[in-house]
């Protein structure tokens, strides 16, 4: 029994696929298939079912699962460890970012993090939370910035920093021309566009909806480029994240931003790691490094129009 086969095992369970298993690992089709009936043989017991649908795991193949994949984690801490050893910022660190966030965090953080961590490689995974935090949990990634605090007792969860929400429309939209700060209760029967369910920012922005009143817009936009574009034709106004908005994003001809006065939303990003992970020196430098942006976030860092 191998470290090399077990990895294979848990991708195969993971993809429920020997196909995509094999794609994933590197290999071949035949030569999975083949290392995981040797891990068998060695065993002296059935892992998977094999069916035309895909793979079904068995019983014993559940217990031993967890076992695997906890001598995957342990062999992998070594190899950090080691890495360690020579260099406490050195190594490769895989790290997830929410899809509302990623795309204008990045260009924030990355120049940072290849001047200051010159000896890490960081790798990145965008996706939603939930998707994010069961990568996180399997050891597919070492570290992940979330828009929800996750609830898991495996994990070491800190806060990284506030986003404050602002208020898109047209220029001519009467909330865009108030004379005083804009308040959440000024949303009230405003008529506002959303993201497509499974983001985080369509659960934030709905509950924002629910507490000022506000009417949701029956069409939801499946990105923000396409909910940014609709607003600056004319189609209703929306609610979207500060760091979304401002340089370097180029906004859409027509669309007009107006922040809220004090105690306006914001959303909160978190940072999360395995409890077990032996990266926490990494980690936490790039938490750092994120919360030197989160003045960005904020209500008047920077001119929105």
């Amino acid at each position: 029994m191998n470290i090399r086969d077990l990895h294979y095992f848990i991708t195969l369970v993971d993809e429920r696929s020997f196909t995509k298993a094999a794609q994933r690992c590197g290999v071949s089709q035949p030569t999975l298939s083949t290392q995981i009936r040797k891990l068998e043989e060695k065993i002296g017991a059935t892992l998977v079912e094999r069916t035309s649908q895909g793979i079904i795991i068995t019983p014993v193949g559940q217990e031993i699962l967890d076992y695997a994949r906890g001598i995957i984690e342990k062999a992998e801490a070594i190899q950090h460890f080691a890495e360690r050893a020579r260099d406490p910022h050195s190594g490769t660190f895989t790290l997830g970012l929410f899809t509302t966030l990623g795309p204008y965090l990045l260009p924030r953080i990355m120049g940072r993090i290849r001047t200051e961590l010159p000896n890490i490689t960081v790798r990145l995974v965008e996706d939603k939370n939930e998707v994010l935090q069961e990568m996180l949990i399997k050891g597919e990634l070492d570290g992940v910035v979330l828009g929800e605090i996750p609830q898991d007792e495996r994990l070491v969860v800190k806060p990284l920093f506030k986003e404050d929400f602002v208020f898109g429309s047209t220029k001519d939209h009467p909330l865009a021309n108030l004379e005083r700060p804009l308040k959440v209760e000024d949303l009230q029967s405003t008529e506002l566009l959303v993201l497509n369910e499974g983001h985080c920012l369509t659960t934030q922005s709905l509950e924002i909806c629910r507490t000022a009143h506000a009417k949701q817009m029956d069409f939801r936009a499946s990105s923000f480029p396409v909910l940014c574009n609709m607003v600056a034709s004319g189609y209703g106004a929306t609610l979207l994240p500060r760091l979304s908005v401002i340089p370097p994003i180029q906004n859409p001809d027509g669309l007009h931003i107006t922040e809220f006065g004090e105690n306006g939303p914001s959303r909160t990003v978190y940072f999360a790691m395995r409890a077990s992970s032996p990266l926490y020196p990494i980690g936490e430098a790039l938490q750092e490094i994120i919360r030197e942006v989160a003045p960005e976030a904020s209500a008047g860092a920077t001119d929105l129009n």
